[in-house]
């Protein structure tokens, strides 16, 4: 693909002769950068961590080293290579992109990055002059012809002409491991509504997005459903739990084709790339585009459309609710809440003025904690609501952007769009009863009693899991306590320390730091026997 140098910042000579040999971090007309400086020549590198975007700043105990403000990532910037996680040659995630420079005449450093000469691939999703770079100019619509209905949470179906494409279906069973269940009841009808469609796409690979349950009762009545997902480095949404029979992975930036009247494209995210998604369709001119979960969708190439989707409301986690130091009494975690949200809140109303839709669906954030032993949780983790999004987005835009509050079964029709507000009704709401929760929970509480090898030879088993796991060489040291469905300690603690490969200690009596991590024992072990991600439980309010 054609490819071209775009210039970022020129940092002055007066500057660059303050620098230090080693690792400087420095900010040139509000681009920060990270410069290494040595005999052999300069290098240079965005201010951003490829893990979620964090900011660096120079390692107090090696020169050469950037270290991440946010999770502690470590990267040489000599090399570019991570140190910590260590750079892995299979995952380029994990190796920090070097700027291209140059030495103007006056001595200051021009610094360059290479993109994709967009001009030259017309199939390439462009964002030009602020806003995007669409087919055709807008045409007229009908009533009917190009609207969104809301089913739940992430799940709309959006229909442009004849074509409808599905957005991550979760609409029934829980979500990370017990922690999460639909705060909505979905239309009545949804199960032969969704199983109509052209087409689902989904995401990422989050059990709030990926619900094989859900997939399951669809395919029940059309398995042949195209599923599209994005091609992602880190493997994307493709696995023996999905119930369709055809899935194709799409290949990020790039349009695809339907019609002559409309395309759509999976775009990536900047802040977890092996991650997560978002989606963006053309119809007729006009253009819709879903960021999801994205803390940086498109990598921050951006600009106005017509239609936003997008995730507000925040409580996404175990934190500040479930820490355990004794600062963490219910008044600062409320305290803390109120700025979680107000910085969520803010995230968002960023992503807006990038993008200055006419409309914002605030969706993606409509999950309860139904958990019976979670009734703190519940009662600590507040969240944004749709009303705090419409007041923050006039207060913000002043009537320049229209807010569309979804209930389950609305419809936005944009020949012409109702942009009142919704009457909340109790029906909207989904029931979790105590005894159908503790059902759905009963698969993991089974594998945490029943499963031989975590009962007979408990600690012989872990050890399995973190060799089969292969995390190593991280900086990290971890004090592992089970705990049953209260977050009390049930079980001896579990030692691991991950420098220098893998060891697994009777105890931390040589270890100068090390993490303490409270995890109830059934999501645990359930995550382990089957291999899944951490964030399974650590989403889930479990840790």
């Amino acid at each position: 693909m054609p490819r071209e140098q775009k210039f970022i910042a020129a940092i002055p000579s007066s500057k660059l002769s303050t620098l230090v040999e080693g690792c400087n971090c420095v900010v040139v007309n509000k681009i920060a950068l990270v410069v290494n400086i040595h005999s052999g020549g300069i290098h240079v590198y965005k201010n951003r961590c490829a893990h979620q975007g964090g900011k660096f700043v120079p390692d107090l105990e090696d020169a050469d080293t950037a270290v991440c403000s946010r999770h502690g990532w470590k990267f040489n910037s000599r090399t570019g290579h991570y140190t910590n996680p260590p750079a892995n040659g299979e995952n380029p995630c994990f190796i920090q992109e070097e700027l291209y420079t140059t030495l103007s005449s006056s001595g200051d450093l021009e610094v360059y990055e290479v993109v994709v000469d967009v001009a030259k691939s017309s199939d390439v999703v462009q964002f030009a002059e602020g806003k995007l770079k669409t087919r055709s100019p807008k045409s007229s619509l009908v009533a009917g012809e190009f609207t969104v209905t809301y089913y739940g949470h992430a799940c709309v179906i959006i229909k442009a002409g004849s074509f409808k494409i599905a957005t991550d279906p979760w609409l029934v069973g829980d979500a990370f491991l017990g922690g999460w269940y639909p705060l909505h009841e979905p239309p009545k009808n949804w199960h032969k509504d969704l199983a109509e469609v052209d087409m689902i796409y989904i995401s990422h690979r989050h059990p709030d997005h990926y619900s094989p349950q859900t997939l399951r009762v669809i395919a029940k009545q059309n398995p042949s459903i195209p599923i599209i997902v994005g091609d992602l480095r880190g493997g994307s949404v493709v696995d023996s739990y999905l119930p369709m029979t055809k899935v194709h992975r799409l290949e990020l930036g790039r349009w695809k084709e339907f019609s002559n009247e409309m395309r759509l494209a999976i775009l990536p995210d900047g802040a977890l790339g092996d991650l997560d998604t978002s989606l963006l369709l053309e119809y007729k001119g006009y253009s819709l585009f879903n960021y999801v979960d994205c803390g940086d969708p498109n990598n921050g190439q951006l600009g106005k459309v017509d239609i936003v989707l997008g995730d507000f409301a925040g409580g996404a986690s175990g934190y500040p609710m479930c820490m355990k130091m004794e600062k963490y009494s219910d008044k600062y975690i409320v305290k803390k809440k109120q700025q979680m949200n107000a910085t969520y809140l803010a995230k968002t109303m960023n992503l807006l003025e990038k993008l200055r839709p006419d409309i914002f669906i605030p969706f993606a954030g409509y999950f309860s904690e139904a958990r019976p032993s979670d009734t703190r949780i519940r009662r600590l983790n507040t969240k944004n609501s749709a009303i705090d999004v419409a007041r923050k987005v006039e207060d913000t835009f002043h009537g320049s952007i229209g807010v569309f509050v979804p209930t389950p079964g609305r419809l936005l029709d944009m020949k012409k769009p109702d942009l009142t507000m919704p009457v909340t009704r109790k029906g909207h709401f989904a029931s979790h009863p105590a005894s159908k929760v503790r059902l759905m929970l009963r698969p993991y509480e089974e594998t945490a009693v029943k499963f031989a090898p975590f009962i007979m030879r408990r600690r012989e088993a872990l050890e399995y899991y973190f060799t089969w796991a292969n995390f190593q060489d991280y900086d990290l040291v971890l004090e592992i306590i089970e705990c049953d469905e209260n977050l009390s300690p049930c079980e001896e603690p579990f030692f691991v320390d991950f420098r220098r490969g893998l060891r697994f200690p009777q105890d931390l009596a040589y270890a100068r730091v090390w993490e303490r991590i409270f995890v109830r024992k059934s999501a645990f072990r359930h995550a382990m026997r089957h291999g899944m991600g951490w964030d399974s439980f650590f989403i889930g309010f479990s840790t």
